[in-house]
């Protein structure tokens, strides 16, 4: 029940090793309040940890730097529609997603298309005869990597994504796909004109300098050391598939490195562990 709202770099004190605050509102007492940090570990999803990265430098003036903030945003190349199937059957039933598929003579080996089922129909606040026809509908989805070419800003106080299917070269080819699979099967698909994504990565990514990236190796944000970042807005390409385990592998990967560095910085912690 507690928000984080913005992160302040502090200035070295002789008498103190915290080096950031994180001012936040606690949503139970509706009051807002801080707290200081000497390692900072932001995880809070692409989206959240780029709005809360760009607000404490744009608006806040917390933090500074950081020059490659918000470039090469991502989104996947996910793509979500309404399967108008007019099935025989209660496609409500059964589980939720079901293995990818493709068809026969299909050429399109970038693009990832699996099937699922509308569920939770019962507790949805809609007329009977409308979960009647959702019952014999699904969901499509369709994703295969994009160009990672969005840019998330703060535009006017807001944070924005800025994002262009027609830049992105593999919605041609999900729509190449979804033409042939409506074709073959006779029915129709219904999507947003605008793409719609659950895997939102980059705009934080890895590289070598804030030359051409935020966060270093060890994920450690180049020019805030104490500063790190182990969520997708990290990874600095589209995996093409859902993410979650290379997500795992860099959030594993920051948290190795940073147990070795503190391990390595504090003898007498070496002493105690060689006791133990």
């Amino acid at each position: 029940m507690c928000e984080a709202l913005s992160i302040r770099e502090l200035e070295p004190q002789a008498d103190s090793a915290m080096r950031y605050e994180v001012r936040y509102l606690d949503h139970r007492s509706g009051k807002t309040e801080s707290l200081q940090a000497e390692h900072l570990i932001l995880a809070a999803g692409a989206l959240n940890t780029l709005r809360l990265l760009l607000r404490s430098r744009d608006i806040e003036g917390g933090l500074c730097g950081m020059p490659r903030l918000g470039l090469k945003f991502s989104g996947n190349g996910d793509f979500f529609g309404v399967w108008k199937e007019n099935s025989t059957r209660d496609l409500s039933k059964g589980m939720p997603i079901a293995s990818p598929f493709r068809l026969k003579n299909s050429t399109n080996e970038r693009v990832i298309v699996l099937r699922a089922s509308i569920q939770g129909l019962d507790d949805v606040p809609v007329p009977v005869m409308l979960k009647r026809w959702l019952r014999k509908q699904s969901v499509i989805i369709a994703f295969g990597g994009d160009d990672s070419n969005g840019q998330a800003v703060m535009q006017r106080g807001k944070f924005t994504i800025r994002y262009s299917k027609h830049e992105n070269s593999i919605y041609k080819e999900i729509d190449d796909e979804l033409d042939n699979i409506k074709a073959h099967t006779r029915t129709k698909i219904y999507a947003p004109r605008h793409p719609v994504t659950v895997h939102p990565m980059g705009g934080a990514c890895l590289g070598t300098s804030n030359a051409n990236g935020v966060v270093g190796a060890d994920g450690e944000v180049f020019d805030h050391p104490g500063l790190y970042i182990a969520d997708s807005s990290a990874l600095p390409a589209s995996p093409g598939g859902a993410p979650s385990l290379t997500i795992a592998a860099w959030s594993a990967n920051v948290a190795d490195r940073l147990i070795k560095k503190l391990q390595a910085s504090d003898p007498a912690d070496n002493d105690r562990q060689a006791v133990a």
